[in-house]
């Protein structure tokens, strides 16, 4: 095996361009890069830690991590943007299995007679290329993040800023505060969402943690869904899973649905086969229920159901409810009714009596209508 060779380049380069319309008329840009060069096993870990600025990594077949970091300032003159670039550190680390970069800001020291003077104008960005199969933990605050080809891990974190990445094949996890973000092409994700947006399509299987945030899903594999005070917007789903409260749910298709909630407004397109439903002081409302469905089980307090049901279908029906009314559709052969006091049974079969599916609910306090859509 030949011995890996250690490659480094640093160029601090310093330019002072004409001044561009800014928060100040006498402001020049100045910049600083720095270029480096490491090597690293394919399965090894990379960890970029950055404030104000943009990450940007990108997977390649080499054995080595490229990165180039630029700082640039706006300031007044050179002198004020070199007070600025002596607080500001780009730190790298390496050894064979490992490459760490990770921004170092200063605090910020004036003297009495450079009071007024724009110093804080700056940004610090990277661009960096590593073994697409290598793990990637990157964090970053006040900026934004983009990912590509990279088919090992990885662990993205994004504060005040947008998160896009695709092609995450491997288990990741991504973590969005106060931000937005687009995710495609992924195999096993874990989000994590605190008043954030995010986007996923064409995800295998996504694991959410949401608060006060809003989520667009389309076509997922399987869904499993933590949230409070949070607005999902599913296009497609193979299997969704709910537990959650004080949610707005929207879902056009879907062939498993599973929501165990509270203060919370469902809305379903379709579902194909299996409709789990544990809600309380909800409203719920099922378009279509697929005629080749498997079973629909429904528990409630203080809910109204509207659940239609494809024609044709054929099904076994059992719904008691308490202090609340049932309507079936017309086409139910009733094998057994009690209605006395608050209470109210009923069962029944539409279709093929020997069909194996059924449709069980149990209520309190709200409504149950089921029709043919």
């Amino acid at each position: 095996m030949n011995k890996l060779v250690f490659r480094f380049a640093t160029l601090l380069l310093f330019v002072a361009l004409s001044g561009n319309q800014g928060k100040a008329s006498d402001c020049w840009e100045y910049s600083k890069i720095i270029k480096k060069e490491f090597p690293i096993s394919g399965n090894g870990r990379v960890s970029i830690s950055n404030k104000y600025g943009n990450i940007e990594v990108h997977g390649w077949n080499q054995h080595r991590v490229k990165i180039e970091s630029t700082i640039l300032v706006r300031a007044s003159g050179e002198d004020a943007a070199q007070r600025v670039f002596s607080r500001i550190e780009a730190v790298f680390s390496s050894g064979p299995d490992f490459v760490d970069a990770e921004t170092r800001i200063g605090p910020q020291k004036k003297e009495w007679w450079s009071w007024g003077q724009e110093e804080d104008d700056f940004s610090v960005s990277y661009r960096v290329y590593m073994p697409s199969g290598a793990r990637l933990m990157a964090n970053n605050k006040y900026g934004d993040m983009y990912v590509s080809g990279i088919v090992g891990r990885t662990e993205l974190a994004v504060r005040y800023g947008h998160l896009s990445a695709e092609g995450l094949s491997a288990e990741g996890q991504a973590t969005i505060e106060y931000g937005t973000g687009m995710i495609q092409n992924a195999g096993r994700l874990k989000a994590r969402l605190e008043r954030a947006r995010l986007i996923v399509e064409d995800v295998a299987h996504l694991d959410v943690d949401s608060r006060y945030s809003i989520v667009q899903m389309n076509k997922v594999g399987e869904a499993r869904t933590l949230t409070k005070y949070d607005t999902y917007d599913v296009d497609e789903a193979g299997r969704f899973v709910n537990n959650g409260e004080f949610d707005k749910i929207f879902i056009r298709l879907a062939r498993d649905v599973s929501v165990d909630s509270r203060l919370t407004q469902l809305n379903v397109g379709k579902v194909t086969e299996n409709l789990y439903l544990r809600v309380d002081s909800s409203g719920v409302q099922v378009a279509s229920i697929g005629r080749y469905f498997k079973a629909v089980d429904l528990s409630g307090k203080f809910t109204d159901f509207h659940i239609g049901i494809e024609q044709g279908a054929s099904y076994q029906m059992n719904a008691v409810a308490d202090y609340a009314g049932i309507r079936y559709p017309s086409n139910l052969r009733v094998t057994y009714e009690k209605e006395q006091g608050d209470n109210h049974e009923v069962k029944g079969q539409a279709g093929d009596g020997k069909a194996p599916r059924s449709l069980r609910a149990r209520l309190s306090y709200g409504a149950l209508r089921i029709g043919e859509d």
